[in-house]
């Protein structure tokens, strides 16, 4: 539980070399700024290595079904390809660079 963090998902994003990379989405609580190096610091500190994300992605909302659950599969595609709109998607950081 990080202070800045209201709502979060973990999805996997395809990658050209591994793969698949764990990256997040995270919904921050009103007027938190999201520091993707405090969001990757506080899961190396209760994580695996291997499941600290790759990237940190803050949105605005997260696609649900109606039973209120997060349909990964549609926030995997809407991050991917960019269809919410920029003020919804901002790409914290990719570590990867």
């Amino acid at each position: 539980e990080h202070p800045s963090v209201d709502m979060v998902s973990v999805v996997g994003l395809p990658d050209d070399h591994w793969g698949e990379i764990v990256a997040v989405a995270i919904t921050p609580v009103a007027g938190a700024i999201i520091d993707a190096d405090a969001i990757r610091a506080h899961c190396r500190a209760h994580l695996a290595a291997y499941k600290v994300p790759a990237r940190v992605f803050s949105v605005e909302d997260m696609p649900r079904n109606v039973n209120g659950k997060v349909q990964k599969h549609l926030l995997a595609e809407q991050l991917m390809s960019g269809t919410q709109s920029e003020a919804q998607r901002s790409v914290i950081e990719d570590s990867r660079s």
